[in-house]
C-alpha cells in the first residue's frame, strides 16, 4: 500500500505515516465502543473530518483488520479468481498476490490477475471480460481479445474514468478555472450520462463562477432516478435567483420540494445544509450567494 501511495498520490513518508496513524486511531476507537455508540453517535460525528457511510457495518469495520479469508475459501472448495487493480489501495496488489499464493499452496485452484494502472474502481468492462474468459475457459485463462464493440465501450469508459479522476482532484471551493472548464468540455464531448459526476461538476463550476455551465451541469444531473435530483433542482434555482430570474427560481424550488427524498445534502465547504427547510426558506428569500 505504501508503494501505491507513493506512485499514485505522490505522498512522502510523512504523509503516509500520518495516514496510517489515523487508520490506527480509527480502528482503536472502534475496538473500544459498542455497536449502539457507533450507530447513534460516532457514525454521524465526523471525528476525523469525514463521516461514515450509512451502510457501513460496525462489526465489519471493526474486525476487517483481523479477517482471514483463506479458511472460508478453502472450506468452500471452489475455483477462485482474484482480480485487482495495479494501484488498488483497498486490496493492494502485493496483499492480493500473497492471498493467491496461500490458496495455491493449500491446493485450491486459484487464478490471479492484475489490471495495469487501475485503482479500486477499475473499468468494469475489463473485469467482465476477464471473468467471462475465466469461466468459459473452465478457470484456465484470463486472457481475452476484445471485439470492436467492446473496444469502443472500454475507450468510452476510459475517458469517463480519466475525467472523473481529473474532476475529483479539483477542490469544491474553486481554484483552477481553466481545468474545471476543461472537465465540463470533456463531459459534454463524451456525452457523459453519470448524474453524480454532473452534480459534482456543477458544484465546482459554481465555485468558479461559471454559472451558465453550472446550471447546465445540474440540469444534466437532474434525473428522476438520481437520489440527489432535489439538490440539483435547488442549485438550478439558486442560479436563477443570482440571475434575477425569480419566477424560474420559484418553479425550480417547487419542483425540488416535490422531489424531496427525506434526507439532506450537506456542503461542508460552504457550511450549507440543503433540506426541506432550506428549500422553503429560499421560496421566501431569494438565494444571494455564498458568504
Amino acid at each position: 500500500m505504501t508503494d501505491v501511495l507513493r506512485r499514485v498520490k505522490h505522498w512522502n513518508d510523512e504523509q503516509i505515516r500520518t495516514e496510517y496513524e489515523q487508520l490506527c486511531r480509527i480502528h482503536h476507537t472502534l475496538l473500544n465502543m459498542t455497536e449502539k455508540e457507533f450507530e447513534n453517535e460516532y457514525k454521524h460525528s465526523k471525528p476525523w473530518g469525514f463521516g461514515f457511510a450509512p451502510w457501513e457495518s460496525f462489526y465489519i469495520d471493526r474486525e476487517l483488520a483481523f479477517y482471514d479469508p483463506v479458511p472460508n475459501l478453502l472450506y468452500a472448495n471452489i475455483p477462485v479468481l482474484i482480480c485487482v487493480g495495479e494501484n488498488d489501495l483497498s486490496m493492494p496488489e502485493t496483499l492480493a498476490k500473497k492471498l493467491y499464493e496461500q490458496l495455491v499452496s493449500k491446493g485450491l485452484p486459484a487464478t490471479f490477475r492484475s489490471i495495469e494502472k487501475e485503482v479500486h474502481q477499475y473499468k468494469k468492462y475489463d473485469v467482465f471480460a476477464i471473468m467471462d474468459t475465466w469461466l468459459t475457459s473452465e478457470f484456465q485463462s484470463t486472457l481475452f481479445t476484445l471485439n470492436e464493440t467492446d473496444s469502443l465501450i472500454i475507450e468510452k469508459y476510459s475517458k469517463i474514468k480519466e475525467l472523473q479522476d481529473q474532476l475529483s482532484a479539483l477542490p469544491y471551493e474553486g481554484g483552477d478555472s481553466d481545468e474545471v472548464i476543461e472537465c465540463y468540455q470533456k463531459a459534454s464531448e463524451i456525452n457523459l450520462s453519470d448524474a453524480q459526476t454532473w452534480f459534482s461538476l456543477g458544484l465546482k463550476l459554481y465555485a468558479g463562477n461559471f454559472l451558465e455551465e453550472s446550471y447546465r451541469s445540474f440540469s444534466r444531473a437532474a434525473d428522476s432516478t438520481f437520489a440527489l435530483t432535489f439538490a440539483c433542482l435547488v442549485w438550478m434555482g439558486h442560479i436563477m435567483d443570482l440571475q434575477n430570474k425569480r419566477t424560474e427560481a420559484m418553479a425550480l424550488y417547487q419542483e425540488a420540494l416535490r422531489a424531496w427524498p427525506g434526507f439532506p445534502v450537506q456542503h461542508d465547504q460552504w457550511n450549507m445544509v440543503i433540506d426541506k427547510a432550506w428549500i422553503e426558506e429560499r421560496m421566501k428569500v431569494p438565494f444571494k450567494g455564498i458568504r
